[in-house]
C-alpha cells in the first residue's frame, strides 16, 4: 500500500500502516478500509465551507458541540480538504464559521508557508441553500439592469 493512500485519515489504523500484504489480508483489510476511505473523500469534496466573516444566512440544521482543528497543511486546498474530510466521516455535509491561517517559516536561505485551520462541522439544509443562492443571484441580475 502506498504511502499517501490513506493520507487524511488522522490517525491511520495499524492494520493499514504496513507496505506489503497477502492477497487474503488485502481483500479482507485494506479493500473495504479503502472502499470507504473514497466514499468518505468524494463526499468530504462536496462538504461546504463558510468562513468566519460570511455575512449571509447559512441554513444550519445540526451543528456539532465542538470545532475541529488541522495543524501543519502544506497548502490551503489541502486543509480545506482536511476538514472536509473530518466532518464528512462525522456524519455533517458543512463547516461553519471557518478560519485558515498561514504562518512563514523559514529555514536559513528557505522558506515555506505552514496552513492550520478550524471549523464547526454541521448539517445544512441543502434545498434552502440552493433556493437561498438563486434568490440572491436574481436579485443580483435585477439590481444591475
Amino acid at each position: 500500500v502506498a504511502e499517501d493512500t490513506f493520507e487524511l485519515l488522522d490517525p491511520v489504523p495499524a492494520e493499514l500502516c504496513h507496505n506489503n500484504y497477502c492477497p487474503r489480508c488485502f481483500d479482507s483489510v485494506v479493500g473495504p478500509a479503502k472502499a470507504s476511505y473514497d466514499e468518505t473523500l468524494e463526499r468530504a469534496k462536496k462538504v461546504g465551507f463558510w468562513s468566519r466573516g460570511y455575512r449571509g444566512n447559512v441554513p444550519v440544521i445540526k451543528k456539532a458541540l465542538r470545532d475541529i482543528e488541522v495543524v501543519g497543511g502544506k497548502d490551503r486546498d489541502k486543509v480545506v480538504l482536511k476538514l472536509g474530510f473530518k466532518a464528512a466521516s462525522m456524519g455533517y455535509n458543512g463547516l461553519v464559521r471557518g478560519e485558515l491561517v498561514s504562518k512563514k517559516v523559514r529555514d536559513h536561505g528557505y522558506q515555506k508557508m505552514v496552513w492550520s485551520g478550524s471549523a464547526i462541522p454541521c448539517t445544512v439544509d441543502e434545498g434552502k441553500l440552493e433556493r437561498e443562492e438563486f434568490r440572491e443571484a436574481h436579485w443580483r441580475v435585477l439590481a444591475h439592469r
